[in-house]
């Protein structure tokens, strides 16, 4: 990374004249982004566009409140702290808490990457009065009715990419960027998992074993083989769409998301892997299976209830299906690439 002395001197052509404020800070995320690109393969043009529509807004409010500068060092930690309370009214007024969450933390990723001022640290959403992100408490699967529909009306890649989310648990950027040609070939060898390594959360790669139900191990072999046959030489689909018409990863999302129909999202199908394989391991439904939104009480009283409806179904104790409870989400989360089990909880319950 560059130093100090380096972004002062370059200050990514940043200038006083207002006019110019959004060009440069946009060409300060890019070259930040290059970089951030050249240290860490988790970041990529996804992560530069948030940066970019957060630097659009940290812009306008700059603009509003007469607050133009000619060097990133003017960005004081009293004016950081401003325009976190700003999106904190935003939140307030209306504004989803997880969009202010994101804001926050993109503006706080920019400055931190390029900021001369030393003293202009991370904002906590909290600090400014923005309530902490909570998990959604209802099924947000898709079913396989829906998926059947959604993916018959789809392109063959993204049909193919969906179909690969839902078997194997697969995040849609995973899913782009997956070599499936490898993964055949790791079957083909006798493997019983695939290995899971380009467009991870943090750039961590994972192992995610196949099931052990032999006819969902054979709809996970037929998408992989599938999606092999479709990429053809390159080495992913968004690989495939660079070569082919030079789209980028966020034009080749873009593209793959005129495929889905309204009230359809792709994640869901990740969801479906999740209940799924819980079943699987358990013999019983997850606890948020069916659930609409608004209908699951808050507070873990709600758990503990499920837990004691399925031990009398099972003829359990509570303590016996809930340590096969726990080894379920354990593995789950391992195979799905969450580094904290609470996050197998927004899937399952």
């Amino acid at each position: 990374m560059r130093s100090d002395k380096e972004l002062t001197y370059r200050n990514f052509g940043l200038t006083e004249k207002s006019g110019r404020l959004c060009s440069s800070m946009n060409s300060a995320v890019d070259a930040l982004g290059r970089e951030a690109v050249f240290q860490d393969k988790a970041r990529g043009a996804l992560t530069i566009e948030n940066w970019r529509q957060a630097v659009n807004k940290y812009v306008d409010f700059a603009k509003e409140h007469g607050h133009p500068f000619n060097n990133l060092k003017s960005i004081t930690p009293e004016r950081h702290m401003e325009f976190a309370k700003h999106i904190a009214d935003r939140v307030r007024a209306g504004l989803s808490v997880d969009s202010g969450h994101k804001i926050l933390s993109a503006i706080n990723s920019v400055l931190r990457l390029a900021s001369c001022n030393k003293n202009c640290s991370n904002i906590n959403p909290k600090d400014v009065g923005i309530p902490n992100r909570t998990a959604p408490r209802y099924d947000q699967s898709v079913s396989q009715e829906k998926h059947d529909r959604v993916v018959a009306g789809m392109r063959p890649v993204p049909a193919a990419m969906a179909e690969c989310q839902r078997q194997l648990g697969l995040r849609w950027l995973e899913s782009a960027k997956a070599n499936y040609r490898a993964m055949a070939k790791a079957i083909d060898r006798g493997d019983a998992f695939i290995r899971v390594t380009e467009g991870t959360k943090e750039g961590k790669p994972r192992t995610t074993r196949l099931s052990d139900v032999p006819a969902t191990r054979e709809k996970q072999i037929a998408a992989i083989k599938a999606a092999a046959a479709l990429q053809g030489n390159a080495k992913s689909f968004a690989a495939q769409a660079k070569a082919e018409s030079g789209k980028s990863l966020l034009q080749f999302k873009r593209d793959c998301n005129k495929d889905y129909p309204k009230g359809y999202k792709p994640h869901g199908e990740r969801h479906a892997y999740a209940h799924r394989a819980y079943e699987e391991k358990t013999g019983q439904r997850p606890m948020l299976a069916g659930v609409k939104k608004g209908d699951l009480p808050a507070g873990r009283g709600s758990k503990d209830a499920y837990k004691r409806a399925m031990a009398a179904k099972t003829g359990e104790t509570f303590r016996q299906f809930e340590r096969r409870m726990v080894k379920a989400y354990k593995e789950i989360s391992l195979d799905m690439g969450h580094c904290k089990h609470d996050k197998t909880s927004r899937y399952l319950g």
